[in-house]
C-alpha cells in the first residue's frame, strides 16, 4: 500500500503512539494499525465468531489498545432480528450488541458495513434498531432482509443514511421505499433483490457506478434508475424476461461488465405459476446483446442465476443460439456461459466465437458449467486444443450463482 493510500485508509483512527516500556519505545499506532488492518481483511465471511473473538481480545488487552480495538470491532456489524421460525433466529449476541449500541450510540459512528436482518422482526426491536440510523455518521454499506410489513417503517428511516454509497435491498420496494432510496445521493452501488414498482415518478439523487436488479424490472423503472448513469455505469447486472421489454444499453459508453441472470420466480411473484416462454426470454437475451454491441469498453458478459436458483439450467434458448451469438460485442474479451451453455446450441459456438473470421475479434475466454461438456460438438479435449490454436481459452466451471461472479 502507498504511503498516501495508508494514510488515507487510517483516517479515523488513533494517531498517538503507544508509552515507552522497560523493553524500549512500543510500536506506533499507525503501525499496529496497519498490522490490524491485515488481520481483518484475512478473516473470510463466515469467520464471524472468530473475528469478533479476536478483536474483542485486542480491545481488552490494554486500555491503549482499547479505542483501536473498537474502531475493527464494530466497522463491521451484523444485527438479525428475525424470529426463530425465520431462517436466522433472533440471536442472544444481536440483542446484546443492539442494546449496547443503544446505550452507548457513539460507538454507532464506528459502523462501516451494517446487515440487518428485520423481516418478521418484533415492533418495538425494529423501533430500536431504526432509531440508530441518525448516528450511522460513517456508514459506508448497507445490506437490509425486509418483508411486506417492515417495509413502510423502512421507508421513513432510509432517507437517514445520507453517507452510505452501497446499498442492498432484499425485499418488496415500493412506491414509498423507492422515493427514500433516490433521496440518497452518495449511493454510487445498488443490489435490489426483490419486485421493484413498476413505475415511479421521481429522479434519483444518485449516479450509479454498478447496479445489480435481481428481479423482473420493468423498462420504465430501468430508465428511472439509471437516468445520471449513462456516462458513469460500469457494471450492470439485469434479469431476463419474457414478459418486459429489453432495455437499450447503446447509451452506457462506460460499461465494462455484463451479467444476464436467469429469472427468479420464488412463492411470493406473482407469476409464480406461469411458466417461463423460452422464445421471448432468448429475444430479451438478444436484444439486449445487440444494443450494447458497439459499446467501447464491454468486455465482460456472463449468464448467472440469482443465489436461489444455484446451478438451475436456463429455459432451452436454442433455437435462438445463432440471434444471441450473432450479436455478441465487438469489444468482448470473456465470455462466461455458465449453465446458459446446456440451454444453447453450442454448434454456434463452435461456428461464431472459435472461428477468427466471424467472432468476436478481442475474445480471448469462455467459460461454461462442466455438465455442457457432453453437448459439445467434438470430443472436449479437441474442443479445447482448437480454440487454443484460434487464441480462445475454454474454461469448466461448477458454480453458476450471482455471488460466485
Amino acid at each position: 500500500m502507498a504511503a498516501s493510500e495508508a494514510d488515507h485508509e487510517l483516517q479515523g483512527f488513533p494517531a498517538h503512539t503507544l508509552r515507552p516500556t522497560s523493553l524500549g519505545t512500543a510500536l506506533p499506532f499507525k503501525l499496529v494499525t496497519e498490522c490490524l488492518h491485515a488481520l481483518d481483511a484475512d478473516f473470510p465471511h463466515w469467520s464471524v465468531p472468530m473475528r469478533l473473538a479476536t478483536l474483542r481480545a485486542i480491545c481488552l488487552c490494554s486500555k491503549s489498545w482499547s479505542a483501536l480495538g473498537r474502531c475493527f470491532l464494530y466497522s463491521q456489524v451484523g444485527v438479525s432480528l428475525q424470529p426463530i421460525v425465520v431462517h436466522a433466529p433472533r440471536t442472544p449476541r444481536s440483542l446484546r450488541l443492539l442494546a449496547t449500541l443503544l446505550a452507548r450510540r457513539s460507538l454507532a459512528s464506528l459502523i462501516v458495513n451494517l446487515t440487518l436482518r428485520i423481516e418478521g422482526a418484533r415492533a418495538v426491536d425494529l423501533l430500536a434498531v431504526t432509531s440508530l440510523f441518525d448516528d450511522l455518521s460513517g456508514l459506508s454499506y448497507l445490506e437490509v432482509s425486509f418483508g411486506d410489513h417492515e417495509v413502510r417503517h423502512l421507508s421513513s428511516k432510509l432517507g437517514l443514511l445520507q453517507h452510505a454509497n452501497r446499498l442492498m435491498l432484499q425485499g418488496p420496494v415500493t412506491p414509498s421505499l423507492a422515493r427514500a432510496l433516490f433521496s440518497l445521493e452518495r449511493i454510487d452501488k445498488l443490489r435490489i433483490r426483490g419486485p421493484f414498482p413498476d413505475e415511479v415518478c421521481l429522479k434519483p439523487a444518485f449516479t450509479l457506478r454498478q447496479l445489480i436488479l435481481e428481479r423482473e424490472t420493468s423498462l420504465k423503472s430501468f430508465h428511472v434508475l439509471t437516468s445520471y448513469a449513462m456516462f458513469r455505469l460500469q457494471h450492470l447486472a439485469l434479469t431476463a424476461s419474457d414478459s418486459q421489454e429489453p432495455p437499450s444499453l447503446s447509451w452506457f459508453l462506460c460499461l465494462r461488465t455484463l451479467i444476464i441472470l436467469q429469472p427468479y420466480r420464488g412463492s411470493k411473484h406473482a407469476q409464480r405459476s406461469r411458466k417461463v416462454d423460452s422464445d421471448k426470454l432468448a429475444a430479451f437475451v438478444a436484444a439486449v446483446l445487440g444494443s450494447a454491441r458497439r459499446l467501447p469498453l464491454l468486455d465482460v458478459i456472463a449468464f448467472r442465476n440469482p443465489d436461489q436458483l444455484g446451478n438451475a439450467n436456463w429455459p432451452d434458448m436454442r433455437r435462438s443460439s445463432a440471434q444471441i451469438f450473432g450479436v455478441l460485442p465487438y469489444s468482448l474479451g470473456y465470455l462466461s456461459l455458465s449453465t446458459a451453455a446446456t440451454s444453447l446450441d453450442l454448434r454456434h459456438v463452435d461456428d461464431l466465437l472459435i472461428d477468427k473470421a466471424t467472432r468476436t475479434p478481442a475474445l480471448a475466454r469462455i467459460s461454461m458449467d462442466k455438465t455442457a461438456k457432453a453437448l459439445i460438438p467434438r470430443p472436449d479435449d479437441d474442443y479445447e486444443r482448437r480454440a487454443a490454436a484460434e487464441g480462445v481459452e475454454i474454461v469448466w466451471t461448477s458454480n453458476a450463482a450471482l455471488s460466485a461472479a
